[in-house]
């Protein structure tokens, strides 16, 4: 657009890939910024603490069982109770968030917003602390802010929002559902714009069998199950993908190739694994750590999206742990069934991935019947042979 020009703060690990990819774009400049500063201040760890109390979800009280309950003090657990029963009142929301416009620790990116004066702020990410800081700056300077909800169990997950941009987008009319009843959010305020990527999925068409496969190093004639686990950072001590990829590449049949899509920014326990010889272990993402372990630094690019969306595109089955996949497998039409249980073993509790499938987010999409949540290993294997039977006996 002639005349406007965009500034994009980044933190200073991603300049670089952001330069490389998008620097000779026309008005856009690029800044690296320190980042993660509010959590090095003990007010800003306070405020993170007393905002995720004030949240009144599913997911804070199973929380407050498994965390708080068991390893904090009585008077942190009576504090705790206290704001989670006060932030039902949208008065209380209100004035916690005029204290923390007013306390909260401030002015991370006053040096930018004085150079730029911008008029106008966008943020992709409500929850995340440097959104966070960049929108309690802007709204110290009274600049208008259009904000993004970044992911489906954000608005029931992180805590209440802080800050209130003046616009909302959401994916969908759940989450702006979740914005309303749960934090307060006046409906005018809110617009439904769907989720962005999805866009591009419709407008192009998927690459083809054999330049997909080629990719994979597999046989063009294979058909193929794709699974997203859990990953190692919900899930500490993890046994359940090993279980499951053992399991699914046990049950499927000679003409089937299992596809693992490691999470882009985390990573998957499969130490002392044997891979099996129908299985794939697919890294998604570039990786921007120093460390090649660490892949919560990760950058998704246009070429891992539409690697993404081929993958979807080719997969007779998609099976999903605590992943969106379950929601993009839908998209394509694809039969999903989402893994509720631990493994070969059982859990507490506390500690099984059973406790996040009752999380609200959760919720709409076992409702809707378009997935298949297995609740143990004996459903599991009876679901997967089902749908390969038949990928398409659950069409609406």
């Amino acid at each position: 657009m002639n005349g406007v020009r965009v500034v994009l703060p980044t933190p200073h690990y991603k300049k670089e890939y952001f330069e490389t990819r998008f620097g000779e774009l026309p008005g856009l400049c690029i800044e690296g910024v320190e980042y993660n500063k509010p959590s090095g201040v003990f007010a800003g760890r306070l405020f993170k603490r007393v905002f995720h109390a004030l949240l009144t979800v599913k997911n804070v009280e199973i929380y407050y069982r498994r965390k708080v309950l068991p390893q904090k003090s009585a008077p942190y657990r009576l504090a705790f109770n206290g704001l989670n029963f006060l932030g039902r009142s949208q008065l209380v929301r209100r004035a916690a968030r005029l204290l923390f416009l007013r306390f909260s620790p401030s002015g991370f990116f006053d040096e930018l917003l004085d150079r730029y004066r911008p008029d106008l702020v966008i943020v992709t990410d409500l929850h995340n602390e440097n959104d966070v800081a960049l929108m309690q700056d802007a709204r110290h300077r009274n600049i208008p802010i259009v904000g993004m909800v970044r992911s489906w169990d954000h608005l029931t997950s992180k805590g209440l929002l802080k800050v209130v941009p003046d616009f909302i987008f959401t994916p969908n009319e759940f989450v702006k559902e979740d914005a309303v009843k749960f934090h307060g959010v006046p409906e005018e305020k809110i617009r439904v714009v769907g989720i962005p990527h999805y866009d591009r999925y419709f407008a192009h068409s998927p690459s083809s069998r054999e330049e997909f496969a080629k990719r994979l190093g597999v046989n063009p004639k294979k058909k193929f199950v794709l699974y997203a686990p859990f990953g190692s950072r919900y899930t500490p001590q993890n046994s359940v993908d090993r279980d499951v990829i053992e399991c699914v590449s046990q049950t499927l049949p000679p003409t089937h190739m299992l596809i693992v899509r490691c999470p882009p920014t985390d990573s998957v326990d499969l130490d002392g694994f044997i891979q099996p010889p129908n299985v794939v272990i697919d890294r998604p993402g570039v990786h921007l750590s120093s460390r090649p372990e660490k892949f919560i630094r990760n950058e998704l690019s246009l070429d891992d999206d539409r690697w993404l969306r081929d993958t979807l595109y080719f997969s007779d089955v998609v099976i999903s742990g605590l992943s969106t996949m379950s929601i993009d497998g839908a998209i394509f039409n694809k039969p999903v069934i989402v893994v509720g249980f631990d493994g070969n073993g059982s859990k507490p509790y506390d500690q099984s991935v059973r406790r996040y499938f009752e999380y609200d987010y959760f919720q709409p999409l076992f409702q809707s019947g378009g997935v298949r949540l297995a609740e143990n290993i004996d459903d599991f294997r009876a679901f997967l042979a089902a749908y390969l039977q038949d990928p398409a006996k659950d069409d609406a």
